[in-house]
């Protein structure tokens, strides 16, 4: 590459230094990181109360910090399971079953060779389990929470060690390698390996981040074959926001404390949190929008087939944010795959991932 040639370049640009105003990011990831950083500001003046009522509530602390609002969401990513509803239909079922034991029993239904060369031709269940943190995380933490668990205590220190986290721990590696109803390839899926195996019948039911896999799946050719429910709980007698929650993200905007510009990208953020970037972020987006008050609208309706699934979902949700969120999801990716893959039994790997991160100092 050449040096820039600065006669080309306007007189009043050839000393600027370009810095980011304004970032797009889920703060799972980095609260509260980069308020510690010193990196961003608070939001809380551009912020007028009925805004902020319009937000699912569970969202609001995973944005915050000491009182202030250093996030303003735009979008939630609920967990949702995805389903062939003409396959389930040929096992006798109407309807997803309530709880794990149901699950099971109609996964075995739809596992099955189905010309007899000794290969498994339709799977009853999958999920996304690949190497990349994100993934794990989002995936563990889903079976996590329907279990009535959470990822962690007040103090920061680790609460998915507990009963509740060793079964879905325990749940996921025997989905593959006890039930025999959830393919191997699991620890290598991300979302678009589930969207092409539910359309071509490989999965009959999946579960996913509703954001890239409802854009597919609510439009044709897939639309018309696939239904669309809440994270099965862990027992049937268990209720949404009372004895669980189920898993959320979401991504939200932040400014940036060493922008040049920092009101005006105050205001842009918070523009993002109102009812018309809420429903753009809906209607033409097709993601799932985190301001309530456009799920009333008739034409978000027609255009996310879900719109009342996911809004159920979202209002129910969970959102945990801890330090060193990488570090973290890189050791829990490790130590549930090995599960999975029966390196270790989901005890040891538990263990392990305790262990790792308090080496680590992730708490």
């Amino acid at each position: 590459m050449g040096q820039r040639n600065e006669k080309f370049i306007p007189v009043e640009y050839r000393n600027y230094t370009s810095t980011y105003d304004v970032l797009d990011f889920p703060p799972i990831w980095c609260m509260p990181d980069w308020v510690d950083a010193g990196w961003l500001v608070p939001l809380n003046d551009v912020v007028p109360p009925r805004m902020m009522n319009q937000w699912f509530p569970y969202m609001v602390p995973s944005t915050m910090k000491d009182g202030k609002i250093y996030f303003i969401r735009h979008q939630v990513e609920p967990r949702v399971i995805y389903y062939r509803k003409d396959l389930i239909g040929n096992a006798g079922y109407k309807e997803m079953p309530k709880d794990w034991t149901g699950l099971v029993n109609l996964a075995k239904k739809l596992t099955m060779d189905k010309n007899g060369d000794g290969n498994i031709d339709q799977w009853g269940y999958g999920y996304s389990a690949s190497p990349t943190g994100e993934t794990v995380h989002e995936t563990f933490g889903s079976f996590l929470y329907v279990a009535g668990g959470k990822f962690w205590n007040e103090d920061g220190s680790p609460a998915f060690n507990g009963p509740e986290g060793l079964a879905a721990l325990k749940f996921m590696s025997d989905l593959v390698n006890k039930y025999k109803v959830t393919p191997p390839g699991v620890i290598s899926y991300r979302e678009g390996n589930l969207t092409d195996l539910l359309d071509s019948g490989a999965v009959a039911i999946g579960e996913g981040d509703c954001s890239l896999m409802l854009r597919i799946l609510s439009s044709k050719p897939y639309g018309s074959k696939i239904g669309v429910t809440a994270p099965i709980p862990r027992y049937a007698n268990m209720k949404p926001g009372k004895d669980f929650r189920y898993f959320s993200k979401g991504i939200g905007y932040c400014v940036n404390r060493y922008s040049k510009h920092v009101e005006a990208a105050k205001r842009l953020a918070a523009w993002v949190g109102g009812y018309e970037a809420n429903w753009f972020e809906g209607a033409v987006e097709l993601n799932t929008p985190a301001n309530k008050a456009v799920y009333e609208s008739p034409y978000l309706k027609s255009r996310l087939p879900f719109a009342d699934i996911l809004l159920k979902t979202a209002e129910n949700g969970r959102v945990e944010t801890h330090k060193n969120m990488s570090l973290f999801e890189d050791i829990l990716a490790k130590g549930v795959i090995s599960a999975i893959h029966q390196d270790r039994t989901p005890e040891k790997a538990m263990d392990w991932m305790v262990t790792e991160m308090k080496r680590q100092k992730v708490f």
